[in-house]
């Protein structure tokens, strides 16, 4: 299955919450002895500090309160609390530790018969094996979250098992069944009165619905549903995914070749993901760099390597975070980069060396790794060295 960017439905919605009421609420913890009241409200201020980019007082502050659960033999709260750690751990792309303790919150929601809580922690279990490109775990966990929402008629829980399938189905093969998981999912959620928090679910909604759309090249459709996320993101403050979108917007005007539409985007973008050190963003905002920088060579056609020096720079930044996301697909995407800019520098042999490599990381492709054009590399490298054979080799996989 062909992976994507995706931007998550799991993503922390309390973002809007100023610094006075992050500070109010932590008056209020101080006066709380250690009880269960202390644990719920410890866990809202673990959110919100996450999405606040406080990340070691987060992570230090949710340790210590599933701790204080256990002393209290507080089950839902010590359940809340290793679902919140959960999805960090899966917002930082540390999919297989998200997925332990997503189970952590799952067995105690059945010890304590808590059935949205059991629903929830399935529907991310699911989220999380689509982007592990497990389809088969996905889909149980999937289904067995929807049988639950069903169960409770809990529409909103409903939809948002629709968003995960359409995540699931939008693999470049399955794009109408896709399409139509994530118009349910919007129609369920439009027809609802949703608060605050809940109005953010929608919103991402929208956002995977530009994103399938940017994949199917219909540029006008994307930006359509990618503005109407990037407002209410904004809204929230939720710099992290309106990077994510931001890059998306980038994407849609490089592919149509409007490189000063693409800076503008790349540079908001860049902006955001820095601020809240959002790594998988910052590494897709500096392929679309890539992209914007080779173009400039192409068409200015100096005769030197300033911009192609300039690729090399961010590449170089890329490969370094990558070693903290330990993201394959990202390193894949890195050395194909790589490769295309030792191609026009004239050095097949590296450049040769270099596509083979992301090949060999990654043979089923993603949004920005392209494993036609890594193939198409691999072949215009053996044919500048003069070996045809491989050559056609590799350009017969290009168009298989």
């Amino acid at each position: 299955m062909k992976k994507i960017v995706l931007i998550s439905i799991i993503f922390f919605a309390l973002s809007n919450i100023k610094a006075n009421e992050i500070d109010s609420l932590k008056q209020i913890i101080s006066t709380l002895t250690n009880n269960t009241e202390r644990v719920d409200k410890t866990n809202i201020l673990s959110e919100i500090l996450l999405t606040s980019s406080e990340y070691d007082s987060a992570i230090s502050i949710m340790q210590n309160n599933i701790q204080l659960a256990q002393n209290l033999n507080y089950k839902k709260g010590e359940a809340d609390a290793w679902l919140i750690l959960a999805r960090y751990e899966a917002w930082k792309n540390k999919r297989v530790i998200s997925i332990e303790f997503y189970n952590n919150a799952k067995s105690i929601y059945k010890e304590i018969n808590y059935l949205n809580g059991v629903a929830n922690s399935l529907l991310f279990l699911g989220e999380n094996y689509v982007f592990l490109m497990n389809a088969e775990k996905a889909l149980e966990n999937l289904n067995e979250a929807l049988e639950i929402f069903n169960t409770l008629q809990d529409k909103l829980g409903i939809a948002d098992v629709y968003s995960v399938f359409g995540m699931l189905y939008d693999d470049g093969i399955n794009s109408p069944k896709a399409l139509d998981y994530y118009n349910k999912a919007i129609k369920i959620k439009e027809s609802l009165k949703l608060t605050k928090p809940d109005k953010i679910r929608l919103t991402y909604a929208y956002a995977n619905l530009g994103l399938l759309y940017l994949k199917k090249e219909q540029y006008d459709l994307s930006r359509k549903y990618s503005l109407m996320a990037l407002e209410d993101l904004i809204k929230f403050d939720d710099k992290a995914n309106a990077s994510i979108i931001l890059n998306n917007l980038a994407k849609s005007y490089i592919d149509e070749g409007d490189i000063k539409r693409a800076e503008e985007y790349l540079q908001k973008s860049l902006r955001y993901a820095r601020e809240v050190d959002y790594l998988f963003s910052l590494n897709y905002s500096y392929v679309l760099a890539k992209e914007v920088l080779i173009k400039k060579h192409q068409e200015e056609n100096k005769g030197d390597f300033q911009y192609l020096d300039s690729v090399t720079i961010l590449l170089n930044e890329v490969l370094k975070n990558i070693k903290t996301t330990n993201n394959s697909q990202a390193n894949a995407v890195a050395y194909e980069s790589f490769g295309e800019i030792e191609y026009l520098k004239k050095n097949y042999k590296k450049a040769l060396d270099y596509y083979k490599l992301s090949y060999e990381i990654d043979s089923n492709g993603t949004l920005l790794n392209n494993v036609s054009k890594t193939l198409e590399g691999i072949s215009d490298c053996y044919s500048k060295l003069g070996d045809y054979e491989n050559a056609y080799k590799y350009i017969h996989k290009h168009k298989v």
